[in-house]
């Protein structure tokens, strides 16, 4: 299922789910720029599901448990 943020322009997720293409972007508060980005995945049936089975393999790919291991770990390497 594709991704719409309404983020403020400090938080990145909603940048990663567009520029990996499994979502939309717009910053809080752009009520047009949210229901623009609705009527565009209503209006394309082949956009849901292609954003759909990119934000699964983003997932896959960037947040499993082991990756979230990693990412921390190397943390504490970098400080010793």
């Amino acid at each position: 299922m594709p991704v719409i943020s309404a983020t403020d322009s400090n938080t990145d997720i909603g940048k990663i789910s567009a520029e990996n293409n499994y979502g939309f972007w717009v910053l809080n508060g752009d009520a047009e720029g949210f229901k623009s980005n609705i009527t565009r995945l209503i209006q394309d049936p082949a956009l849901i599901n292609r954003m759909g089975n990119n934000g699964y393999n983003y997932l896959i790919n960037n947040y499993t448990a082991a990756q979230s291991y990693n990412i921390i770990m190397s943390h504490f390497e970098s400080d010793q």
